[in-house]
């Protein structure tokens, strides 16, 4: 009960809520760092991870478009107007016909996925050899049926968002991922290849089944009904195709990109994915959580009309995330092909490949910042209801992207595609930034002063690092993975520290809480 009741009162605020997003967000991205080396050692960067990664992403624009799309920025801000406004039964009832009203529209595209498979995919593998295609519709078949778990979830996933409830919320992605090692580990040594996909549906499944305790628990129960005369649902039915075109932009942004890795060598799009999930580990527990934690900060302030609020809101915000991803961004593109040995240098995963997956990262890292600020920004447009802005600029970004990515991937391969996304990444935030300027009175000099010495705390981070890469690099053995994790965490430990002392020295309140809490951690270990 004591544990509840510190978890319980963390929520009630942003630092709070974003530190038990972030925590959960280690863990689980810890496992999918697990789950990936695990596929690297057994498959390498060949063409069954190319198949398995490019089945994904028909599953995931369905789920952007009908799922996430939906609910994401518009079933929030709904259900809190409902509960204000009306009543908390009324709101949760309301929950029901949500989850119904997706239910069908997800079990007709499941049914579209799973018979116009073959020609679904021409779109995203059409470089590839028939048997290649083949594999990939197997995997999108099974990968479809995830759809319906996911569904419950996620509308689980909002609700308790909307109640604060982040902890059980945030335990789900470790289960999504325990199951797809389960399957990896278990299944796949017995029956081979065609066991991959499967370890989707286990993960999805207990990703909605550790979710349901607790939304029981805020006193949902749910009704087979529609009611679609209720004036709540009418809204979220008129708001969720803006944010679902919206999502759907991303997806076919990176979907497209991803398509074109095809044209690229063998084990491109494996490389892809591989340093695009290294990058989105810093990305999802910093940006992703401190953003998540605001928008209902947003929301409220939003409907209370309380300005100021809203403002300090994203100010701190924004020096928050900035303040924890630059120097990761930093440290990434210095260590990069270090942390892509560590991850995934075993088995099948050689040399060659680990260049790739290197290079590639390090092209991702420079727009790392971008990519960790933009949910934020997009969600500050949801909470006023502003959905057509981010909608627009994403598809001013998609063109962008599509046009560059078709011509650098024949002179540079994989390499070209992800300066691609970097750049439409980064305009992106840049066009989001500027029309959310024009719109809010921000502390300009505040803001540029903050970033100017993050800046320079990284700068002097990067320089210090580098010094015990090189020193570290004559003592350790380097053909070892030993040797490369000493050379990589105590590199990376003298610049920590550099960074929060200058941070301190500047008073960041962000690099206070951190040295009070290893303060608290020593006196532990005494």
């Amino acid at each position: 009960m004591a544990l509840r009741s510190r978890i319980l009162s963390l929520q009630r605020t942003i630092a709070g809520s974003a530190l038990i997003i972030a925590v959960a967000s280690i863990a689980s991205r810890l496992l999918g760092l697990l789950r990936d080396r695990l596929l690297s050692s057994s498959f390498g960067a060949g063409s069954t991870l190319d198949a398995y990664y490019a089945a994904f992403k028909i599953p995931d624009i369905f789920f952007s478009l009908l799922i996430l799309g939906a609910l994401s920025g518009t079933f929030v801000p709904i259900f809190l107007e409902k509960k204000h406004k009306e009543s908390e039964k009324q709101a949760l009832e309301m929950t029901s016909t949500v989850i119904n009203l997706l239910l069908i529209a997800v079990s007709v595209c499941v049914g579209i996925g799973v018979i116009f498979a073959p020609h679904i995919i021409q779109y995203f593998a059409y470089a590839d050899s028939p048997e290649q295609q083949a594999r990939i519709v197997y995997f999108v078949r099974v990968m479809s049926i995830s759809l319906i778990f996911f569904t419950i979830s996620t509308v689980g996933s909002f609700l308790l968002n909307a109640y604060k409830r982040f902890f059980i919320y945030s335990l789900a992605p470790i289960f999504y991922n325990l199951g797809i090692i389960i399957v990896t580990v278990c299944a796949v040594p017995i029956w081979g290849v065609d066991a991959l996909p499967w370890g989707v549906v286990l993960g999805a499944f207990l990703h909605m089944c550790v979710q349901l305790p607790e939304v029981r628990r805020i006193g949902f129960r749910y009704h087979p009904m529609i009611r679609l005369r209720d004036a709540s649902i009418r809204k979220f039915l008129l708001a969720m195709p803006g944010r679902s075109f919206s999502l759907g932009l991303e997806e076919i942004m990176d979907a497209t990109i991803f398509a074109l890795a095809s044209f690229a060598q063998i084990g491109a799009r494996t490389a892809w994915q591989f340093a695009d999930n290294l990058q989105n580990f810093p990305i999802n527990i910093f940006g992703a959580s401190l953003s998540l934690a605001a928008f209902p900060v947003f929301a409220e302030a939003f409907t209370t009309k309380n300005q100021a609020q809203f403002t300090k809101t994203f100010v701190e915000s924004v020096r928050r995330i900035l303040f924890f991803i630059v120097p990761i961004t930093f440290l990434t593109l210095i260590f990069r092909a270090q942390i892509v040995r560590l991850v995934y240098g075993t088995g099948s995963f050689n040399w060659e490949d680990t260049i790739l997956t290197a290079q590639t990262l390090g092209i991702f890292s420079l727009s790392m910042f971008a990519q960790a600020l933009t949910p934020l920004c997009t969600r500050a447009f949801f909470a006023e209801h502003k959905a057509r802005i981010p909608i627009i600029l994403s598809a001013c970004t998609l063109v962008v992207s599509v046009v560059l990515a078709s011509v650098l991937v024949k002179p540079f391969g994989v390499y070209g595609l992800a300066a691609a996304y970097s750049i439409a990444s980064v305009l992106r935030l840049c066009l989001l930034f500027i029309v959310f300027r024009a719109g809010h009175e921000l502390p300009d000099r505040e803001l540029v002063w903050a970033v100017s010495r993050i800046v320079f705390a990284g700068i002097a981070m990067v320089i210090v690092a580098q010094g015990f890469k090189y020193t570290c690099a004559h003592i350790v053995d380097m053909q070892t993975w030993i040797g490369v994790c000493v050379q990589t965490v105590v590199s990376m430990l003298a610049g920590g520290a550099v960074y929060i002392a200058i941070s301190s020295y500047f008073k960041f309140p962000e690099a206070h809480a951190a040295v009070s809490k290893l303060r608290q951690w020593m006196n532990l270990l005494r």
